[in-house]
């Protein structure tokens, strides 16, 4: 199963069940695992959190084995009976606490690491005062938290937080404000929509100065026409990203990533070939593996084959999911290499070897 906000008000993300099925048809065309075919079940949230207490429920009485690569604000809801049940929830965007705490939950994507990435690298940069922007909704707190911590373990020295609706369009007044207080970079936790508006109005300001922004969040259709200055935005998160200058084994598996999007393209709506996307399909990949190595695919069984397993999928650094993870009070947060990216005109390229945080 995949869920979360497929639709909704704030967040409409339907490239997640492309990922996840594009992962599902190469897969089974590859003769599924051990033989089975794989069956992707969709539970959409709609940003709702009665939705998605009944996705988790859906999810139990389904008997599905995994629930793979979604992205809620409402995982409050939606774990508990999965914990229950015993089902892994592999590969989640993690927001709410329980994506960190709860032993079923094996986060990858949005987690505590990317934020500690985004405030390491401005540090990194020699900012000293940083202002972090973020969507006043569930989980904003640990994020501020971590980006906070990896501002200050980077060599930062003073950051303040500016917490804002998650539908507001105009962010002049709280550029003009972190402006005023002294801020020599900003750190985006906010979603595609509202980073391109923060963008928009740093520029506007004519008070241009570092920026970092998940890689979750970036729309190059949203950001490029902004026409942010080469060098003072940059990107981070835990993925290897399609033409950005990769090699290798990942260069290999961002291509078929992409294939694979094309060709469910053409049996289905299109959709964004975004990290988003990349983390469900990857989330498949890693149930594949996973599932492989068991004589008896159940739900507890592939649970417990995630506590000790290393991914390798090439579409991450590796990802060892056993032990307790760096991060104090993120136990399930195993994620720690942060891939580093600049924007170069309308195009995002690596820029260097990947961070390391926690």
């Amino acid at each position: 199963m995949l869920e979360g906000a497929i639709s909704g008000p704030v967040y409409a993300l339907p490239e997640m069940v492309t990922g996840a099925q594009a992962a599902v048809n190469r897969v089974n065309s590859e003769g599924g695992v051990k033989g089975h075919k794989l069956q992707l079940i969709t539970c959409d949230d709609q940003g709702n959190p009665n939705n998605d207490a009944n996705c988790g429920r859906e999810a139990v009485s389904d008997g599905v084995v995994a629930v793979v690569g979604g992205l809620s604000v409402y995982d409050d809801q939606f774990i508990p009976p999965l914990q229950a049940a015993n089902i892994p929830y592999i590969a989640s965007s993690d927001i709410e606490p329980s994506d960190h705490t709860s032993p079923v939950s094996f986060p990858i994507n949005a987690s505590v690491v990317d934020y500690h990435g985004t405030a390491a690298q401005l540090g990194r940069r020699g900012c000293k005062q940083a202002a972090v922007i973020a969507p006043d909704q569930p989980g904003v707190a640990a994020g501020i938290a971590a980006v906070k911590d990896g501002f200050l373990k980077a060599g930062g020295q003073g950051i303040k937080s500016y917490e804002v609706p998650p539908t507001l369009s105009n962010f002049t007044s709280t550029v003009a404000t972190a402006n005023a207080a002294g801020a020599q970079c900003f750190a985006l936790t906010t979603g595609p929509q509202q980073t391109a508006e923060i963008l928009l109005a740093i520029k506007k300001s004519g008070h241009i100065v570092p920026v970092d922004e998940n890689i979750t969040a970036i729309v190059p259709a949203l950001d490029t026409p902004v026409g942010f200055p080469a060098g003072d935005l940059t990107a981070n998160g835990t993925y290897y990203l399609p033409n950005a200058g990769a090699t290798g084994k990942t260069a290999t598996m961002l291509n078929q990533f992409v294939a694979d999007m094309a060709a469910t393209h053409a049996t289905g709506p299109a959709a964004s070939v975004d990290a988003l996307a990349e983390n469900a399909y990857n989330s498949v990949l890693i149930f594949q593996a996973v599932a492989s190595t068991l004589t008896d695919i159940t739900a507890p069984n592939v649970l417990n084959a995630m506590k000790t397993f290393t991914a390798n999928t090439g579409l991450t650094a590796p990802i060892d999911f056993s032990g307790t993870g760096p991060f104090a009070g993120y136990p399930q947060d195993k994620a720690t290499d942060e891939i580093t990216y600049e924007w170069t005109g309308s195009a995002l390229k690596l820029a260097g070897s990947p961070i390391q945080v926690g």
